[in-house]
């Protein structure tokens, strides 16, 4: 790198893409879809469930054709659906030995 070269990182909290994100995700700002786990709805951003992983960006991509904004995992515990849509926005899940399985169950079906 030369001299006039400089990298530029925004490493905190405040200043963090994911952070961001995740903090618009919590107010419903910007927000243009939902997940549905059992009996909890939650709003999402379809740009950054489509990150996530091919099965997710496929099923938004069969729900925009069909014009619908909603996508279901019926077959995720609805009691961590809030450590997995942080995890979706921020990469970090905290693993205790109550939620491993169901999060070994959820890995499956995303």
């Amino acid at each position: 790198m030369s001299r006039k070269e400089r990298n530029l990182n925004f490493e905190s909290k405040e200043n963090n893409f994911a952070s961001r994100m995740k903090k618009y995700r919590e107010e419903n700002k910007y927000t243009d879809m939902k997940l549905v786990f059992g009996a909890m709805t939650y709003d999402a951003h379809k740009i950054v469930m489509e990150g996530v992983s091919p099965v997710v960006e496929k099923m938004i991509s069969y729900n925009h054709a069909l014009e619908m904004e909603t996508i279901y995992f019926d077959a995720i515990d609805p009691k961590i659906a809030t450590d997995l849509l942080d995890f979706f926005y921020t990469g970090r899940i905290h693993i205790t030995p109550h939620n491993a399985s169901s999060l070994y169950c959820a890995s499956r079906y995303l």
